[in-house]
């Protein structure tokens, strides 16, 4: 292709929007970039000793040729923003100082960012009609709810009670961020459906559960942290067969820690279900293969929360596959295409179960250290004895209460919080800062995404949150409840999937620590307004 029918091709591109984006052009610039990025950029990086910013620059060039050479720029711009928002990589611009290092909550450039940014613009110089507000009302719920969290995450930075303003406004670029890729999300939704996003988003994590595993039996991170890998750390040892393997919270691909990674895998094991039912035999495979890697992972996380939450999830899967089974009229998928369903669902909950189950006592975590005294003043809530939940917790077999402890501390703290600021909390991600006056032994991040809501912007805040999470989730049940029969199992899949997604951030600290979990989900949920709306 010469030089003028490129140039020409792309003032063409620029100066009026395409009327539609081709499918497969979106899923082949995914699975094009995952391959780079995952693939193909670490291997040279790890064998050549190239500096890997170059390489990622090298790989970031390659990509872009290809989208424009292929006449592909629209569709390669809209898989590389799905892509990217599950990657951690970052570059901080700012943060808090402690003891004169950059402290570990920081505002930064993400690099879906870098995605992100060329492509809102690009839609904003188009000023097309598909930048309409959803039709639905549930989805118009979701975007003046998640605009309104956006709004008081800031006033609850600058008069909330906290001791770091800074930090509050940090937490508000992350809301915004937030709300910016839900928004692009809903306008990609248009041109190309949530079945593009959907899948485009299993090929990016498929990914990285690929690049995570190979961190499993390699027994440690590759040191490629600036595509953010995380270095994390093991903690103990399980058996499959005679192979021993190390639970570690390293192995998250290129999400950041394990845990982060197991919340992408809530979101799309789901869609690789509903691919073993509905896919070629091809796809039947690789999704299989997919979902046996991601269980194994959730072995390796090695979170009784994390296990409890799947449980919940594969139930709901049964379910809603059942219920499909049962109410559509379609001739395409067949009684042994469902039949693959419930087996796969079934199975991913035993083989979880046997890969849980087969811990012995030596290798369980060790008992929670005595909690110290509370620093500073506290209210009566954090003189409450956590040791007594804990004993009844122990009472139910199979959980590891190791860190129960320290999180039942963190949940009163963060409710006497919540009495004492009701309206404005005391700012974002400022919870670690006052954590030790209420009790909480380590200066650490609420492990649980609605109270640290509450913690940071009061009730007002975390209700528009669970909002804008309800809205959402509402808008993916009705249509698997009553649009077409080819569609409606894809719908239920998410929507289950959402369900599982909110179950295991009432556990971990995805809210802050976590950027691309929510990035993934806000990106999935624009899809889902946006593509029926």
């Amino acid at each position: 292709m010469s030089y003028t029918v490129v140039r020409n091709s792309l003032l063409s591109f620029l100066s009026e929007p395409p009327g539609t984006a081709s499918k497969r052009g979106v899923l082949l610039s995914a699975l094009s970039l995952t391959a780079l990025l995952v693939v193909v950029v670490p291997v040279v990086t790890l064998t050549t000793g190239f500096p890997l910013l170059a390489v990622v620059a090298i790989a970031g060039v390659v990509y872009a040729s290809g989208i424009v050479l292929t006449d592909n720029l629209l569709e390669g711009m809209c898989s590389g923003i799905i892509v990217l928002c599950t990657f951690q990589a970052e570059i901080p611009i700012a943060g808090i100082s402690r003891g004169g290092r950059l402290g570990a909550y920081t505002v930064e450039i993400m690099l879906a960012d870098v995605a992100a940014v060329p492509l809102v613009v690009l839609l904003a110089m188009w000023s097309s009609t598909r930048f309409r507000l959803p039709t639905d009302r549930h989805g118009r719920i979701a975007v003046y709810a998640l605009a309104g969290l956006v709004v008081w995450s800031v006033i609850a930075a600058v008069v909330g009670d906290g001791p770091s303003t800074m930090m509050g406004l940090f937490f508000s670029v992350a809301q915004l961020r937030h709300l910016l890729l839900f928004g692009t999300a809903m306008v990609i939704g248009r041109y190309v459906g949530l079945r593009t996003i959907a899948y485009s988003l299993l090929i990016a994590v498929s990914g990285h559960t690929l690049f995570a595993i190979a961190e499993v039996f390699n027994r440690g991170s590759f040191g490629l942290s600036y595509l953010g890998e995380a270095s994390g750390y093991g903690f103990e040892i399980f058996h499959i067969g005679p192979m021993a393997v190390t639970a570690s919270t390293y192995a998250g691909g290129f999400t950041g820690i394990s845990r982060i990674l197991i919340t992408l895998l809530f979101l799309v094991m789901p869609v690789a279900i509903e691919r073993v039912i509905r896919g070629s035999n091809w796809q039947q495979m690789l999704s299989l293969g997919f979902i046996t890697g991601g269980v194994f992972l959730l072995r390796v996380n090695a979170s009784d929360s994390g296990w409890a939450a799947f449980l919940l999830t594969v139930l709901l899967l049964f379910g809603s596959i059942v219920y499909i089974h049962l109410r559509t009229n379609e001739t395409r998928s067949g009684p042994y295409d469902y039949a693959r369903g419930y087996a796969t669902t079934v199975g991913a909950g035993l083989l979880s179960c046997l890969l849980f189950l087969s811990r012995t006592s030596s290798e369980k975590a060790p008992e929670p250290k005595p909690t110290p005294e509370p620093k500073g003043d506290s209210g009566m809530l954090s003189q409450v004895d956590s040791e007594m939940v804990v004993s009844v917790v122990d009472a139910v077999p199979l959980i590891n209460t190791g860190n129960l402890s320290i999180r039942v501390q963190q949940y009163i703290a963060a409710l006497e919080i919540g009495i004492t600021n009701p309206l404005f909390g005391i700012g974002g991600m400022n919870f670690s800062l006052v954590a030790q006056n209420y009790g909480v032994p380590r200066a650490i991040s609420m492990h649980n995404v609605y109270l640290s809501f509450l913690v940071g912007t009061g009730i007002p805040g975390v209700i528009l949150f669970v909002t804008s999470l309800l809205a959402v989730l509402f808008v993916a049940v009705k249509n698997a409840m009553t649009v077409d029969d080819e569609d409606r199992l894809l719908w239920a899949m998410i929507a289950c999937g959402m369900l599982g997604f909110h179950a295991i951030n009432f556990w971990i600290a995805a809210g802050e620590i976590g950027k691309v979990a929510y990035m993934t989900f806000w990106m999935l949920a624009g899809a889902v307004v946006g593509s029926r709306t």
